[in-house]
């Protein structure tokens, strides 16, 4: 419902903004007309829809209004270079500049309306968190309240037909076979929600896909296979990303030699396919010292290694943007699971076993990880994420995380 009055609005708006600011300078008949508001509405809808501007339930009132905002200030700029392009020079700025205010304004009032209907029609979830304590899980609920409410937490015995009566669902957390059988089907039974943080060693044999073999029903997944189409969209992205952030590189590479006189870039080794160790490349975000004595450390939110450049170079990613040469190169991948070094994986490893399988595809300049989790996220959730994107990925997967990547660089609370 809320799709559709947002739909609504936005084809108000781009059709007043088409009419009356391009419409006489760019001539077309009715159809083309309407061609064009398709394609001015198909892209904003686009990103808001991939980088979820309309699921309530999981978004809070600002999550909403900044997907709304960044759609706004990233996706007009690219229908005035399109519109730009059709013409053939550069049209005028004036009504793109009430456009982009109507919008921004229309997402205050959106979020807000938004956020009143879901509260009011649905309310907050009533969880019932049965299973292993777990507090980061706790503290992640308990910082959407809004959303969901955990209002008891209990040992999987305890939880009866009754006792599940007083919830909208459960939150499961390390049971055991027989008890997730038991407590899923008594959720089935009673029409309650089932919400599952899996474990690392089950995770992998939940992203399969169905199919079907004759009337025998399989969990199907697919093997890791070398991708030549993943390798040309590398080639072709990277090119064209190096080229269009060409000037965001010198000028931080100037800021870089400007601040302390060092080195500009930074080499590194990690691991990639197979862990072949590979030397990354990266702007310079920390003092040339950092790492004197010899220990890797991971860079911790306030580290006082880093540059007054580094840290807005980290915080905006920018930092990153050199790997395009190792992605040219083909040590890399626009999108897969981040390198690690191979010092901390071996640690990494000793703690997490399933840590190995990372290196089944190339390492990625961006990854599924990195667009659904924080900088702090813990290494443990962020490897759930990456097996998932190492078991499902595909060309559509790549582009919808490319694109998630955008809002995830201005996100503030990503770079925490």
């Amino acid at each position: 419902m809320m799709m559709l009055i947002d739909l609504i609005i936005e084809v108000l708006l781009f059709t007043i903004f088409w009419r009356y600011g391009y419409a006489e300078e760019i001539y077309y008949y009715f159809w083309g007309n309407v061609v064009v508001i398709l394609m001015m509405l198909i892209e904003i809808e686009a990103f808001k829809l991939i980088n979820g501007g309309y699921r309530l339930a999981e978004k809070e009132r600002d999550e909403i209004l900044f997907i709304h905002i960044l759609s706004t200030l990233i996706c007009l700029p690219l229908i005035y270079l399109e519109l730009s392009l059709i013409d053939y020079h550069f049209l005028k700025l004036q009504p793109l500049i009430l456009l982009a205010c109507a919008q921004l304004l229309w997402a205050f009032i959106f979020s807000r309306f938004a956020d009143y209907q879901f509260l009011t029609h649905y309310g907050s979830i009533k969880l019932i968190y049965v299973g292993e304590a777990n507090d980061e899980i706790l503290k992640e609920f308990n910082q959407r309240s809004s959303r969901f409410q955990i209002i008891g937490c209990y040992d999987a015995e305890s939880i009866d037909a009754q006792r599940l009566a007083s919830a909208d669902g459960l939150l499961a957390e390390q049971l055991s076979e027989t008890q997730r059988r038991r407590l899923n089907r008594l959720c089935y039974e009673q029409g309650k929600d089932w919400y599952e943080h899996p474990p690392l060693a089950g995770l992998m044999l939940m992203n399969g896909e169905m199919m079907c073999v004759g009337d025998l029903m399989l969990n199907h997944q697919k093997g890791l296979k070398n991708d030549r189409y993943k390798r040309c969209f590398d080639i072709v992205i990277s090119l064209l990303l190096l080229i269009v952030m060409f000037p965001i590189m010198l000028i931080t590479a100037v800021l870089i030699k400007l601040e302390d006189g060092g080195a500009i870039f930074y080499k590194q080794e990690r691991y990639s396919l197979d862990e072949k160790i590979i030397s990354i490349l990266k702007f310079r975000s920390m003092r040339e010292d950092a790492e004197a004595d010899g220990v890797a450390r991971l860079c911790s939110t306030n580290d006082q290694r880093l540059t007054k450049t580094g840290k807005f170079i980290r915080r905006c990613r920018i930092d990153e943007l050199p790997q395009l040469i190792n992605v040219l190169k083909g040590e890399m991948s626009l999108v897969g699971p981040r390198p690690e070094r191979p010092v901390i994986a071996e640690q990494l490893k000793q703690q997490l076993p399933e840590f190995a399988y990372r290196t089944k595809v190339k390492a990625g300049l961006t990854g599924y990880a990195q667009v659904m989790g924080k900088y702090s996220t813990s290494m443990e959730y962020k490897l759930r994420f990456d097996l998932v994107y190492i078991q499902h990925q595909s060309m559509m997967l790549d582009l919808l995380i490319l694109t998630k990547t955008v809002c995830a660089v201005f996100e503030p609370n990503r770079s925490k």
